[in-house]
């Protein structure tokens, strides 16, 4: 189950990658027109909202298929816990792909990316919400958050590379059964669901602004609501998340396989808590 999840997130963060070349190239990083070149890309680019919206399910795809890795890898093979390489190229691969989706929906500039951009501010550091926003908005931002786009695709790629071990992760998925119908069914899915439903795009965030319709996807709400309902119990608890997870295979062979089971098992039953608690 872990190496099946682990390659389905390689194969999708590939297709992400290929998928987004395209609509890279069109792009443009400035406030004022990058919302309008995403809207060229898709009417003037032969298969423009095809190939976006690829890129746009393969990368949640790959998201989702992450969580699931994760899951499988604490309910099935916690003897990572005795690899630290593995478990911290993990983790850091972890974080990238967070930093990934974070600056991925930023870039079109549209109703969306506000939100994106407030929440992630608000919840790390709410004292520079403001010149943040002012940053980020000006002349320069956007160009920014693109080259940290690129430059976690590329990091992903080598974190991804280092934590298979190359072909002895070859090796290893060609063991796997039943791995090739479904990495073939996996992508059949993919460009069915990219050919039925179109990649969101919300209007461009100044015209969202002014008309006061700044809206977010559903995750990006669940970040909100977690970060207002706990305040600053949620920037350090995810401060404090960061360090455990770091360190897990040190204290967990002092521990023992089965209580750094239960730590993490509590970890995230804890998240699921934070998400009911009183707003403040």
């Amino acid at each position: 189950m872990t190496a099946l999840t682990g390659w389905l997130v390689v194969l999708y963060g590939l297709i992400a990658a290929l998928s987004g070349i395209a609509p890279a190239w069109h792009y443009v990083a400035e406030p004022a027109r990058a919302h309008a070149s995403v809207l060229e890309f898709e009417s003037l680019v032969s298969f423009g909202p095809w190939l976006r919206s690829v890129h746009h399910f393969s990368a949640h795809g790959a998201i989702v298929l992450l969580i699931a890795h994760v899951v499988a890898v604490l309910a099935w093979k916690c003897e990572r816990f005795e690899e630290p390489w593995r478990w911290v190229s993990g983790v850091v691969g972890l974080g990238l792909v967070v930093a990934l989706a974070f600056s991925g929906r930023v870039l079109p500039w549209d109703q969306h990316a506000g939100v994106s951009l407030t929440v992630a501010i608000s919840l790390l550091c709410p004292e520079l919400a403001d010149p943040l926003m002012d940053l980020l908005g000006s002349a320069g931002g956007l160009s920014r958050i693109l080259w940290l786009h690129l430059a976690a695709t590329i990091a992903v790629a080598w974190i991804a590379s280092v934590h298979v071990e190359g072909h002895k992760g070859l090796q290893r998925l060609r063991e796997t059964p039943g791995v090739s119908k479904v990495g073939a069914a996996s992508v059949v899915v993919l460009l069915v669901v990219s050919i039925a439903f179109r990649a969101p795009l919300g209007a461009s965030f100044r015209n969202a602004w002014d008309a006061g319709q700044i809206t977010s996807e559903w995750y990006v709400r669940w970040v909100e609501l977690i970060a207002a309902r706990s305040g600053w119990l949620a920037r350090w608890g995810l401060i404090s998340l960061c360090a455990l997870a770091l360190s897990t295979p040190w204290w967990a062979r002092k521990w023992g396989i089965a209580r750094a089971r239960a730590v993490w098992w509590a970890l995230l039953s804890m998240v699921g808590i934070m998400t009911f608690l009183p707003i403040r």
